[in-house]
């Protein structure tokens, strides 16, 4: 049973929401939980702009400047240009984006709470996405620690039913269980803040152990968000936030399938009309990638095999259906814990890359083969040229970890899809990938995080 929150007004709204509304459920206790959440957007433009940001280490002391340091960029613009006429500064607004998604395991409860305080008015527009930690060096948070999460953050946002399907799974949780928490908020179509809170479904090997508070417990809610657009010309999109070894293709304690693959397989777990395809999966990571060395000797990173075979299965497989369009967002750690090496934080697209220059801050991957000659399909590396020598159907752009860049304190990888995977004619050109800058977080002459922006990708 759930333990009732105290002091809490959450309790006192019905218990059933309106479909309308946004919110949807199963009412099949057998099976895995599906949370499917309908937020009005401002959508105003075909490109989708996103931002992956890669911090250097897995250092908690730190995350929260960072966390603060790039949101502030996004709603503190440079000083605005003098009106002619006037000669007086004209008031400047916030950045646009789409989505910018953050490592797993970032910030605490408390930097969450401050920042959901000030992103209404600040105008923060765009869908954030970010790994919560529990309070001090532990990632995982206890039942009641979640328990006490969705009670405070119900008080400091706009639609609190927006947590009714996360707490009605909750419910069902022993006490004594420990559990991974990712975030997705927002300010809508109605200058409502809106927020998600969705639990890691799959365990990595770190957080496999003897002692309890080391073990996650593995969860059977599947999530989603459909930001419904305002303006009908332009379509909605259907984003599934998803924390690490979810992408993978195995089953967990609770699910017979890998959580993409879930939201087809068990597409009766969520009650009302379920959108036919998922657009973006935004994954936010900390995983070490193994390092190889091109025929030169110079090394060079690869996302692990199990992503690289995730990220084929969701552009092939039939069990994947709704995800086959899908783009596959992707933030990680230059460094993770213990100082193996991470990074790679980008993007997969199930595409071909359609630009043929290779960008000094980027490593792109690509699965295919060459143009000429035979042979089976498989992930290129360096050696292969693959973006000039190879016919591709899609490939995995991310940042480079021996870039001059690397050294940033946190670096944010921006770009533009010219138009979601779903919303591309065949019949015509587009390409896969646009504007792509690399803006770096470093530290200024009074030791703050500012950012530097980027004019293109190629530090």
């Amino acid at each position: 049973m759930c333990a009732a929150p105290t002091k809490s007004l959450r309790h006192n709204r019905p218990a059933a929401r309106e479909a309308g509304r946004g919110v949807a459920m199963t009412a099949n206790d057998q099976g895995p939980k599906g949370a499917h959440l309908i937020w009005p957007s401002l959508r105003s433009q075909w490109p989708f702009q996103v931002r992956v940001v890669e911090p250097d280490s897995y250092d908690f002391k730190q995350h929260a400047a960072i966390f603060h340091s790039v949101l502030a960029d996004l709603v503190n613009l440079t000083p605005p240009q003098l009106d002619g006429l006037t000669q007086q500064r004209a008031p400047s607004g916030p950045r646009r984006f789409d989505l910018i998604t953050f490592p797993e395991a970032f910030i605490a409860p408390d930097t969450l709470a401050i920042t959901l305080k000030s992103v209404k008015q600040a105008g923060l527009r765009g869908c954030v996405h970010v790994g919560l930690r529990s309070e001090g060096d532990h990632h995982l948070f206890t039942t009641n620690a979640v328990r006490k999460l969705v009670d405070d953050l119900s008080l400091l946002i706009d639609c609190p039913e927006d947590l009714d399907l996360f707490e009605a799974w909750l419910c069902e949780q022993d006490d004594d269980q420990y559990f991974n928490i990712g975030c997705v908020f927002m300010i809508d179509a109605d200058h409502k803040v809106r927020l998600c809170l969705h639990p890691k479904l799959v365990r990595s090997r770190f957080e496999e152990s003897v002692r309890p508070e080391d073990h996650m417990r593995e969860a059977n809610l599947l999530t989603l968000i459909t930001l419904q657009p305002r303006n009908r010309i332009f379509g909605s999109v259907t984003l599934q936030p998803l924390i690490c070894a979810d992408a993978l293709g195995g089953t967990n304690d609770c699910l017979t399938c890998a959580p993409m693959a879930a939201v087809t397989r068990y597409a009766s777990a969520f009650e009302g009309d379920l959108p036919n395809h998922v657009d973006i999966v935004s994954l936010a990571t900390c995983t070490p990638q193994p390092v190889e060395q091109t025929l030169n000797g110079e090394p060079y990173r690869l996302w692990h095999v199990d992503f690289l075979d995730a990220f084929r299965n969701a552009a092939k497989e039939d069990a994947y259906a709704r995800h086959h369009h899908a783009a596959l967002v992707l933030s990680n750690f230059l460094n993770t814990p213990n100082h193996r090496e991470g990074g790679l934080s980008g993007i997969f697209l199930p595409m071909p890359p359609g630009f043929k220059d290779t960008l000094p801050g980027l490593s792109v991957c690509c699965w295919g083969r060459p143009t000429h000659g035979s042979g089976n399909n498989r992930w290129s590396t360096p050696d292969d040229q693959a973006l000039t020598k190879w016919s591709s159907m899609g490939f995995v752009a991310g940042l480079n970890p021996y870039a001059e860049s690397a050294k940033a304190t946190a670096r944010i990888f921006q770009f533009e899809l010219p138009r979601l995977p779903r919303e591309q004619s065949r019949w015509g050109h587009k390409e896969s990938l646009v504007d792509l800058r690399v803006h770096l977080c470093v530290q200024d002459d009074h030791g703050d995080l500012v950012i530097q922006a980027g004019k293109n990708a190629n530090a």
